[in-house]
């Protein structure tokens, strides 16, 4: 039987007790990666040694770790429902190198900065709440004014947004890690206070009284980038990536940011923000070395 009349007798991928956005992201996977590798191959010549190869395939499309597990985890479910004899046990996944995050430097920070006009606009609060809170974008547009807890002083991240069929819909975050409470410094503390007053919206960043489309807002992050004199206009996850390396460069611990962040394992943080890490260091070594006398 080849691969293409064989995943028709599958239902691993359309489990029902997957939210609706994972699985437009396994299918997505599926349909990308697995179905153009296995499309006209005899599934009775499957064994091991193919599997191992469409990793290393994998591995040399130049994806993440995270993403050949998924895609990995996808296909072993489908082996299994169809119950081919195949074992797991020697099949190694290739770990590939954790992509140099592109974070805007202190310069750059402080070009955008200028540009913000936050105590005025709801729209443009969010770029600062990522910027000082290490936000995703989803999470970012989804957070109300219920999630702000002023007596606490503190921000819970409890939902995120995407658009489907044209449609805003919220969901709980992908991971549990990513449900996680904030800190809420006290110069963003004042910026929202004067920002909730004016607000007729229950979304924190809004446009006239009105949720925002996440690429509406991507669109103008990257104008407000090129009025700031940008050289290089960096997408919006970049304000996650500047929070986690401003926040290296003061010195925070490695759990306490990835608790921040959401990660799930501290491992992830270290080894996505190892270059900021090799900087802190050498700061931390010319204090030690002054010591020498």
């Amino acid at each position: 039987m080849k691969f293409n009349e064989y995943i028709l007798t599958s239902k691993s991928i359309c489990n029902i007790n997957l939210k609706e956005r994972t699985k437009k992201l396994y299918m997505y996977l599926f349909n990308q990666y697995i179905v153009p590798y296995f499309l006209d191959f005899d599934m009775a010549k499957l064994d091991e040694a193919i599997l191992q190869d469409f990793l290393i395939y994998l591995a040399n499309k130049d994806l993440s770790t995270n993403t050949i597990k998924l895609i990995w985890r996808i296909l072993k479910t489908i082996i299994k429902d169809n119950k081919l004899n195949i074992s797991f046990d020697d099949i190694i996944i290739p770990k590939t190198h954790e992509k140099q995050v592109d974070a805007f430097t202190k310069i750059e920070q402080k070009q955008i900065e200028d540009k913000l006009n936050v105590d005025r606009s709801p729209k443009h609060i969010g770029i600062v709440l990522a910027l000082y809170l290490g936000l995703r974008l989803g999470e970012t547009l989804a957070l109300k004014w219920e999630d702000i807890d002023f007596s606490g002083k503190v921000v819970n991240i409890r939902r995120t947004v995407y658009v489907d069929k044209n449609k805003l819909n919220y969901s709980t975050p992908k991971t549990k890690s990513s449900i996680r409470t904030i800190p809420l410094p006290f110069f963003l503390e004042v910026l929202l206070r004067k920002i909730k007053k004016k607000s007729n919206c229950e979304f924190v960043v809004s446009h006239k009284d009105k949720p925002i489309v996440p690429r509406t807002y991507q669109h103008f992050f990257k104008s407000l980038q090129n009025k700031a004199r940008i050289l290089k206009p960096k997408g919006f996850h970049s304000l996650r990536h500047s929070f986690a390396t401003r926040a290296i460069e003061c010195g925070i611990d490695i759990k306490s940011l990835a608790d921040i962040l959401g990660h799930k394992n501290p491992t992830v943080t270290l080894n996505r923000y190892a270059h900021s890490m090799m900087e802190y260091k050498k700061t931390i070594m010319n204090k030690i070395g002054r010591l020498y006398n």
